[in-house]
């Protein structure tokens, strides 16, 4: 749900991590109901929905409940919906360019740790964020659909070099730690949009990464989007992206 704008150090309460806040906001929280923020400021509510989306956000996450509708029904498998852990003193925040959940810190909270590399969740179809993202893994193969985030624009470690140290390349990405932690460089089929004209392209791509993605689906390597047609930007992000791989 989306908030008023309110100042920056004022204590707000909310017990339920926001989904959505200004662009490269921070928040940490000071009990386990209030929050304050140390940087940007609540999202415009007369910008987004009751979601905190856009019109077109929504027909986006819309399009990806159905993926897991039918993901769901196709494997005869349940649907089961990641929350954002609870958060308690200490717990910090921090917001993408688009004010989407990116990272979530803490030492007094529970949650999940990465899952040892090569393997992936139980069979079922996994939805997180206000995207609904959406995992469906069966007994042969794995299938993510939704948003895809872009990294690798600073020199920290993390942008630079993936999993196992090496150095980040073109056609690199990351998946959900704790959901998908395939083995390193398995080969996976990305299809996305064209950016000229819309027309989905496949394209193989290697998992050599993992990161949080509490919002998105994948994690994409600055220059992998010019396979689409897309100028690498750290604000870009691309809807209706799905992954697949065989177990």
């Amino acid at each position: 749900m989306c908030l008023v704008s309110v100042r920056a150090s004022e204590n707000i309460e909310k017990s339920i991590i926001p989904e959505r806040m200004m662009p490269n906001t921070v928040i940490v929280y000071v009990s386990e109901s209030k929050y304050i923020i140390l940087k940007g400021g609540e999202a415009n509510i007369k910008e987004f929905n009751e979601n905190c989306l856009t019109e077109s956000e929504q027909s986006y996450a819309d399009l990806h409940l159905k993926r897991a509708i039918e993901y769901s029904n196709a494997s005869s498998s349940s649907i089961i919906w990641v929350s954002n852990p609870k958060p308690n003193t200490g717990t910090i925040i921090e917001y993408d360019t688009e004010g989407f959940i990116k990272n979530i810190r803490s030492k007094n909270i529970s949650q999940r740790s990465a899952l040892p590399i090569g393997t992936t969740s139980p069979v079922g179809t996994y939805v997180w964020g206000s995207l609904n993202n959406t995992l469906t893994v069966t007994a042969t193969s794995v299938r993510g659909t939704g948003r895809a985030t872009t990294y690798g624009y600073s020199n920290s470690s993390n942008d630079v070099y993936d999993q196992y140290s090496n150095v980040l390349k073109k056609g690199d990405i990351a998946t959900r730690q704790d959901y998908d932690n395939p083995a390193y460089g398995t080969s996976v089929i990305v299809v996305a949009a064209r950016a000229s004209d819309g027309a989905l392209l496949a394209k193989y791509m290697s998992k050599v990464d993992i990161g949080a993605l509490p919002n998105a689906i994948i994690d994409i390597w600055k220059s992998g989007v010019e396979y689409w047609g897309y100028t690498p930007s750290t604000t870009l992000s691309l809807y209706n992206v799905s992954y697949s791989y065989n177990r």
